[in-house]
């Protein structure tokens, strides 16, 4: 059986034209700040001030997409790096650890060999032997 997969499923839906359900928000909190602010007595220069600083913050939340995050998650971002403590902490957890033998080296045995022969000494095999002691922890 087929099945439809929808293909934007993380993508907000639209409530009013172009717009998500959160700038809408944003941008109606501004605007909602700067009419309460019209109907208290502030004075003028004052009041634009406010008024475009609320209005201009909610349109930044809702539209400025730093990174493909939203404002506000990159702000959270920001401030949680700057406002955490910066030392990483090691905490060391509880592993059984096998103590290896110490064993005595041997010496090679030389053969006679040719000297460009390259099976004379393979540190490639010694690593191999080694890799499989480490793995088997024998």
């Amino acid at each position: 059986m087929r099945y439809r997969v929808p293909k934007f499923i993380s993508r907000e839906s639209k409530i009013v034209g172009p717009l998500t359900f959160k700038q809408l928000g944003f941008l109606g909190g501004g605007a909602f700040i700067a009419f309460i602010l019209y109907y208290l007595p502030i004075p003028g220069p004052i009041f634009w001030l406010i008024t475009i600083a609320s209005v201009g913050t909610g349109a930044a939340l809702a539209f400025i997409r730093p990174q493909g995050r939203s404002l506000l998650e990159f702000s959270k971002s920001i401030f949680s790096f700057f406002g955490e403590s910066q030392r990483m902490k090691w905490e060391k957890k509880n592993q059984t650890r096998v103590p290896f033998k110490v064993t005595k080296k041997k010496p090679l045995k030389k053969e006679n060999s040719p000297k460009g022969d390259a099976r004379a000494v393979n540190p490639l095999g010694k690593l191999k032997k080694l890799k499989s002691k480490l793995d088997t922890k024998k």
